[in-house]
């Protein structure tokens, strides 16, 4: 028999039990499933869109394995929200950076600024954790959605 067909004759067996009747078969008394509650939707965040779209440039040797680009919230250190790998070269590269780029951490989406500081740099081994100071870089704070922008890779150190 099925869980619903036993849940079944079980409440048809209390209900005759309780007008003073017997049931004409008795069936052992089957737990009722109930329903487990769903889990809390997650909860909305505010933000802003990832739309970033432009061109890094670099005047000189390009030795390199590749360009990493990202963006951060001006107002909290930590990893990037958003990031791409990108080959290193030919110059210059275009770039776009959107809500498919952005980096999970934890189960609920982290909201987006208005206002990102988004970096590129060119990184001799390709290791976007290896950041040595002499590889070129370039910083710029920007709306979250912007266009035409330009990024101009510089030598550090």
């Amino acid at each position: 028999m099925s869980n619903t067909h036993l849940v079944l004759v079980s409440l048809l067996g209390a209900l005759t039990a309780c007008s003073g009747g017997s049931p004409a078969t008795s069936a052992p008394e089957a737990p009722v499933e109930r329903a487990s509650p769903a889990p809390p939707a997650a909860p909305a965040e505010a933000g802003a869109k990832l739309a970033l779209e432009g061109t890094i440039t670099f005047e000189g040797d390009a030795q390199g394995a590749a360009v990493f680009v990202s963006v951060k919230d001006p107002a909290k250190p930590g990893p990037p929200l958003a990031a791409k790998k990108l080959p290193a070269g030919p110059f210059p590269l275009t770039f776009d950076l959107t809500e498919a780029d952005v980096v999970q951490m934890g189960p609920h989406p982290r909201a987006l600024p208005a206002e990102v500081v988004l970096t590129a740099r060119l990184d001799a081994v390709g290791d976007p954790m290896s950041m040595a100071d002499t590889e070129p870089a370039a910083e710029l704070k920007t709306p979250s959605e912007a266009k035409g922008i330009t990024l101009a890779l510089k030598a550090g150190g």
